[in-house]
């Protein structure tokens, strides 16, 4: 697997959104270039901006996204960077800073298809529903057609 290079036995990965490339005290840009490749993540979504694995036979345990609140565009690149990372990594658990309460999303499933997008546009525009809550209803649409009650919970920091 990807993960048992061991260029990135000893890697921590951040990644930091809608920013010029940064580069590690610990790594050299070559290193932060072959974790983005890694990964997986286009440069146009995210960059890696400093990487360490604890174990070269699995991907890495914590991802902090650097986050700049109510920006619509930055928004939608963390909820594209989490929905990424549920498809390719697996990731099932998000943890928001500032969250402090559970959200219900299933309201968004009772919304017709074709009002869903412009309402959560709008929602992300006004800064009234964050990435990681736009990234929470794409999954649970994608997953659940007939969802629970509350499929997913927040937790905050």
């Amino acid at each position: 697997m990807w993960w048992r290079s061991k260029v990135f036995q000893k890697l921590f990965f951040a990644g930091i959104l809608g920013s010029l490339p940064l580069q590690s005290e610990g790594m050299d840009a070559l290193e932060l270039h072959i974790a983005q490749e890694r990964l997986g993540i286009p440069e146009n979504l995210a960059r890696v901006t400093d990487a360490h694995w604890l174990s070269p036979q699995s991907p890495p345990r914590f991802i902090l996204i650097q986050d700049v609140h109510c920006y619509p565009q930055v928004q939608s690149r963390i909820a594209s960077l989490i929905v990424h990372g549920y498809q390719e990594w697996g990731v099932r658990k998000v943890f928001v800073e500032g969250a402090f309460t559970p959200l219900d999303f299933t309201v968004f499933h009772r919304i017709p298809n074709k009002t869903k997008p412009l309402l959560m546009e709008r929602l992300l525009k006004d800064g009234e529903l964050s990435g990681p809550e736009v990234a929470a209803v794409l999954i649970m649409e994608r997953e659940w057609r007939d969802p629970p009650v509350s499929p997913f919970q927040t937790f905050g920091m």
